[in-house]
């Protein structure tokens, strides 16, 4: 007899516990049961292992039914976390004797996508729509192909084939477990870039960009990662990784300090750590749990001489649930580099890697160290999955989840300048804040949308269109 399930909800909601045999479930709530033997349905590539990697609950523990429903409600968002399926259900199945057998049934995503790929080029859309009058010439285009579970083991192969404002040549192979335990795996990455287009300068927090009909930047990027996953929500990772790149004379001409002291080359063996841990129910668009990243990294490690930097990144965020549909997200960024003094090609700051103060897309903000805090206050507005058959073919794309917020927010950042930066400086060494309201809408394979309107220090009004969740 079923006694209840975690069931497969939209993409944006979290799993919960409907006993479907009222009467029964009364009768196990207060009793204990033992777990006999776990199924999985649905995996057609998928393999067994990688689901139940997952699982708290192994066949033979005992414990309270009201604990089990907790835990397998836990579980199912760690199955859908995997990013490999659309929908995951946990029925729990009463035996004779206080016994239960699990039933894991999963909808499997689509994982083989060859896609062109036409994008802008800039940092954000409102930094090209702006700052760079929306110039059709800055878009690049290429040729990606993700194989997602390759072998049905979770892993990831990617190229990246790219043209345009930016040249691009990129292999990707995650092997998130290599071994019997499924704790360790492996990552390699090479990278090859050329540009005509080069930043060479930040003036008043613009990029300012050099355009000749050659070569102003080429660099090549390799490294290997290995990853060790001890627990369900914690993850290692320790990187080792080469990275060599070129300038034209132009640009050192132009920016004598882009590698410093005039150089056209620069070397580095970088070495790095980062701790994880993440706790997030829906990784996507978090509503509860909490999210921590320390990350430790030597850029340069003395047998080059060309750099020799060291930085320090941390974020924490929490998510809560404060009922009614009501959602708080609190997040903050705490970074610090050294030496002050750097070449300009290693700088960092608010405004690269959708690391950004809302209110502040069009501008860098750039300082060896940063500190920024981010907070939304979120409503639910609705929640539906809509069966688009009739007019979508394939069948891991019929069902399109859609869910909508509504949000009010504030952002409070300080950054602390590179030295004899005055070039850039107005928004640096003082205080950045901004308030706003916004409309966040969640949709099919975790593609979130965001509108917002803003008002920060500078007295500026801003809208912007972003993607990804905002914390």
């Amino acid at each position: 007899m079923l006694i209840s399930a975690v069931t497969g909800l939209s993409q944006s909601q979290s799993a919960s516990i409907e006993p479907s045999d009222t009467t029964q479930s009364d009768t196990l709530v207060t009793k204990s049961v033992i777990i006999n033997k776990v199924f999985v349905l649905g995996n057609k590539k998928t393999k067994a292992n990688i689901i139940l990697r997952e699982l708290s609950v192994k066949p033979g523990r005992q414990l309270d039914i009201l604990e089990l429903e907790k835990i397998i409600e836990e579980d199912r968002n760690k199955i859908y976390n995997t990013n490999l399926f659309n929908d995951v259900t946990i029925q729990i199945l009463q035996l004779e004797d206080g016994r239960v057998d699990l039933l894991i049934t999963v909808d499997e995503r689509w994982y083989f996508y060859p896609s062109p790929m036409v994008r802008i080029a800039d940092r954000n859309f409102m930094d090209w729509l702006i700052n760079r009058d929306g110039e059709l010439n800055r878009f690049i285009y290429g040729l990606r192909l993700d194989q997602f579970n390759f072998r049905g083991r979770n892993e990831q192969l990617r190229f990246l084939g790219q043209l345009g404002f930016r040249r691009r040549f990129l292999l990707k192979y995650i092997m998130p477990y290599i071994e019997p335990s499924q704790r360790h795996g492996l990552i390699f990455d090479f990278i090859y870039n050329e540009e005509e287009n080069v930043a060479y300068i930040t003036e008043d927090h613009l990029p300012t960009f050099l355009d000749q009909q050659k070569i102003n930047r080429d660099e090549i990027f390799g490294s290997i990662t290995h990853s060790f996953r001890p627990s369900f929500y914690t993850f290692h990772y320790t990187s080792i990784g080469l990275k060599s790149g070129t300038i034209s004379d132009s640009i050192a001409t132009l920016n004598p300090n882009y590698f410093g002291n005039g150089k056209t080359r620069q070397k580095s063996i970088n070495l790095s750590y980062s701790f994880i841990k993440d706790q997030r129910n829906i990784r996507a668009y978090p509503t509860e749990g909490s999210y921590l990243n320390v990350r430790l990294e030597k850029v340069g490690i003395g047998v080059f001489g060309d750099v020799d930097i060291t930085r320090l990144w941390a974020k924490y965020a929490k998510y809560s649930d404060l009922g009614n549909g009501f959602y708080a997200a609190n997040g903050i960024w705490a970074v610090m580099s050294g030496p002050k003094e750097q070449p300009y090609s290693n700088y960092i700051g608010l405004g690269y890697d959708d690391i950004f103060a809302r209110g502040y897309e069009l501008e860098v903000v750039e300082g060896y160290q940063f500190l920024l805090s981010q907070n939304s206050f979120r409503k639910k507005l609705f929640s539906t999955k809509k069966n688009i058959s009739k007019i979508m073919p394939i069948r891991q794309f019929q069902t399109f989840p859609l869910s909508m917020y509504a949000k009010i927010f504030s952002d409070i950042g300080w950054v602390n300048n590179y030295p004899e930066f005055e070039i850039s400086s107005r928004l640096s060494n003082s205080l950045l804040y901004s308030v706003g309201v916004g409309l966040d809408v969640q949709m099919i394979y975790d593609l979130v949308l965001r509108f917002e309107y803003s008002y920060n220090a500078e007295r500026d009004l801003n809208f912007a269109l972003n993607i990804k969740a905002d914390i």
